[in-house]
């Protein structure tokens, strides 16, 4: 049977927030925050989720470059996919994440989240924010 499930992750440089959808339901839900180290990303933990979810595909949040603003977030994102297509051998999607943490900190927010971002990140939220819109669009 040929898997369903697709993989996002929101990239950071001390944590990558993951998130897991599906392409026949066009769902998504959060799933689990890895540790990255100065932008190193904790493999074992990654090579983990795609053992154990086995995903057809991998997507990448990519920040929009807004005219006159420096974006090296970007950069970083694109190795990350590089990264993980190299390593994994899966196809990596990049998508837009414009405003997806913005959107996730308004639905934590919601939820009674403490707002201390720090101690209590919300990435794995964003990052089925921006599978949602790609599950959305295909």
């Amino acid at each position: 049977m040929r898997s369903t499930t697709i993989l996002a992750f929101d990239y950071g440089l001390s944590q990558i927030g993951v998130a897991i959808g599906n392409t026949v339901t066009k769902t998504a839900r959060p799933l689990y925050l890895v540790t990255a180290t100065q932008g190193k990303p904790d493999w074992p933990s990654i090579e983990q989720l795609i053992d154990e979810w086995q995903p057809l595909k991998l997507v990448v949040g990519a920040p929009v470059n807004r005219e006159g603003v420096d974006n090296t977030m970007l950069s970083h994102c694109e190795r990350f996919a590089r990264q993980l297509e190299g390593r994994f051998g899966l196809k990596v999607t990049m998508v837009d994440e414009s405003y997806s943490s913005k959107e996730a900190k308004s639905l934590a927010s919601t939820e009674g989240h403490s707002s201390d971002y720090k101690d209590a990140p919300i990435d794995h939220y964003a990052a089925a924010i921006f599978l949602s819109d790609f599950l959305a669009d295909t």
